[in-house]
């Protein structure tokens, strides 16, 4: 009995000096605190391929929009060499996917993430000259004047690691007016 009673204060008085020990504390702070600047890290990892993508769709619709611009129907007439005269739509579309280096396998034909539209400008004077833009009917398309409007709406998804993802749409509209 003695024996029993001395070994059950002998794991008592273990257990406290356990139990007030700060012996492996700092063990679990470090992997509380490196869970957190992971995630911090891998987030701002995220925001900054998030701008670079935005970046890379500003950029394809302004490049898709010059592109556009000199390929009107009278571009074979200034510049004989030129390709792609009186580009189309589905030519512009192909021009942005081949000059952004992001993934357009989100992109398909029902649901396109690159879209080319006309715009026939009516000028008025009077007292102070304006000119209204309405949309190009009657295969006025790409006629030197016109305005062309290249816009892009990209899906992108901003993944937070042990959070959520967010998907957002990265949209950029670029407009030129169509020289030749």
């Amino acid at each position: 009995m003695i024996a029993l009673r001395q070994f059950s204060d002998r794991v008592r008085k273990a257990a406290r000096n356990i139990a007030h020990s700060d012996a492996g504390g700092s063990l679990v702070e470090m992997a509380l605190s490196s869970l957190i600047l992971a995630t911090m890290f891998f987030g701002i990892f995220e925001v900054t391929m998030g701008c670079y993508t935005y970046n890379a769709v500003a950029e394809a619709a302004r490049e898709s929009a010059r592109w556009g611009m000199v390929r009107g129907t009278k571009c074979s007439t200034y510049t004989p060499n030129q390709t792609h005269c009186a580009a189309s739509s589905d030519d512009i579309q192909n021009f942005a996917k081949t000059s952004a280096k992001i993934d357009w396998s989100q992109c398909t034909t029902a649901s396109p993430c690159v879209t080319a539209t006309w715009l026939k400008g009516t000028t008025t004077s009077g007292t102070t000259t304006s000119t209204v833009w309405a949309t190009c009917t009657g295969g006025c398309s790409a006629d030197p004047g016109n305005l062309l409007v290249v816009s892009i709406s990209y899906p992108y998804a901003l993944t937070f690691p042990m959070v959520k993802t967010f998907n957002i749409h990265l949209a950029s509209t670029s407009e030129v007016i169509v020289s030749q």
